[in-house]
């Protein structure tokens, strides 16, 4: 269910940061492979990464934060 609902919120990325997340995350590729697989620069890259990984931190921030808690062992 969990993996159901991170899938979702990969989905709401828009495609300029949904794109080298998942070919960092899933296919393994490191930024340099990815600003190649893309025609980007890596700084570009870099900077997409971080956006991507903070805009999936406020999904789960804004949508998850009992369950997030109770998985850590806190109420």
């Amino acid at each position: 269910m969990e993996q159901q609902w991170l899938h979702r919120q990969i989905m709401r990325l828009s495609p300029e940061y949904r794109e080298p997340l998942v070919l960092q995350v899933l296919a393994g590729f490191s930024g340099e492979e990815i600003a190649e697989i893309l025609d980007l620069n890596k700084n570009t890259v870099m900077t997409r990464l971080f956006r991507a990984r903070n805009q999936l931190k406020e999904f789960m921030d804004s949508q998850q934060p009992t369950q997030r808690g109770s998985q850590n062992g806190r109420a």
